[in-house]
């Protein structure tokens, strides 16, 4: 088994009808439903660019907002199983029905948008990764984040997951993501501090289990029940690897 972990500097998750720590803890103890519209708040964002955003992109600039660090800016790594499929889609269909694609839309249909939009909102041109790696994105996404850290280990990490459901078309995918929802995690190399907290990601060769049900519902809220404490362990099976995460203070 091999693993790797980080230090949890904060964290921030949205989803509809569940906004803030307090909510999240709410829904992690299964009090709470996730439901609503998806309209984070990002009047922080310029409104000529914030015209721009897909409700994707608000998401994950309203998370990424609320974890970035008071001092230097931070590695980021943007993470989505399916990125800006919304408006990839869009593009396949107007192809299919003989219509022109528009520019606009293309232009901001790739998977590295999100990090884009956020650099340029931000005025930063600090490194910043986009990533997809099937179920095992998020996961990827740790994985990155630890590799940054270890080369730079005095800079922090902006780990960004999010994702929605695929369009209407794609229904029968039994393991595609259910729900809306993104999550941010700033993230540092491990201190010997008595306030630390960890997140530890270790994996080894899949038992072949099937995933749980709510393991599709979208791979964020499984931290999330890790970052609130209301569970210590999380596993997903990807059908390669079998993937372990768990939350620690210092001495754990």
């Amino acid at each position: 088994m091999s693993s790797t972990e980080l230090a949890i500097s904060r964290w921030a998750a949205w989803a509809p009808g569940v906004t803030d720590q307090e909510s999240w803890l709410a829904w992690a103890k299964g009090l709470l439903p996730i439901s609503g519209p998806v309209d984070p708040d990002v009047s922080f964002v310029k409104p000529l660019l914030r015209r721009r955003l897909s409700p994707l992109d608000r998401m994950a600039f309203h998370v990424a907002a609320k974890c970035l660090p008071d001092r230097q800016a931070p590695l980021c790594i943007f993470c989505s199983r399916y990125g800006e499929f919304a408006r990839a889609f869009e593009i396949l269909q107007d192809m299919y029905g003989g219509e022109q694609v528009s520019p606009n839309t293309f232009s901001l249909s790739v998977h590295n948008t999100v990090s884009s939009l956020f650099s340029i909102a931000r005025g930063d041109r600090t490194h910043s990764t986009a990533l997809a790696a099937g179920a095992s994105t998020l996961e990827a996404g740790f994985i990155e984040a630890a590799g940054l850290l270890a080369e730079a280990p005095e800079a922090s990490a902006l780990l960004v997951y999010f994702d929605e459901p695929l369009p209407e078309f794609y229904a029968e995918q039994t393991d595609a993501v259910r729900v809306s929802a993104a999550l941010a995690i700033l993230l540092e190399r491990p201190q010997v501090s008595e306030s630390d907290q960890f997140l530890r990601l270790a994996w080894q060769a899949s038992g072949g289990h099937p995933a749980a049900a709510d393991q599709t519902l979208n791979p964020a809220l499984r931290l999330v029940k890790l970052l609130t404490k209301v569970e210590s362990q999380n596993e997903h099976d990807d059908g390669r690897l079998l993937w372990t995460w768990s939350w620690h203070g210092s001495g754990g």
